[in-house]
């Protein structure tokens, strides 16, 4: 069966360059983001539902990655989990 969805992104404290490391605000076209995840599925980062960044592999329930340069303006960051067997 299909895995669960993955965490939501969490904006790594070093690319939010709001008032707070923590308020998700940022200045930095290329921000990073931590992802809980299933160990062993490939996880993509969504910018307002389209793929951005590259993809990486889940190793011990987490996986970081960046975005690629996105323009300013707010964005809808989520992320998709394909486990090995394509679900």
């Amino acid at each position: 069966s299909a895995d669960a969805a993955p965490g939501t992104p969490d904006l790594q404290a070093a690319s939010d360059t709001g008032s707070s490391n923590s308020d998700n605000i940022t200045n930095d076209t290329t921000p990073t983001f931590d992802i809980s995840c299933v160990t062993g599925s490939t996880v993509q980062l969504y910018s307002d539902a389209v793929a951005t960044g590259s993809s990486a592999v889940c190793a011990g329930g987490t996986v970081t990655l960046t975005t690629a340069a996105l323009a300013a303006g707010p964005r809808s960051i989520t992320a998709i989990q394909t486990d090995p067997a394509g679900n």
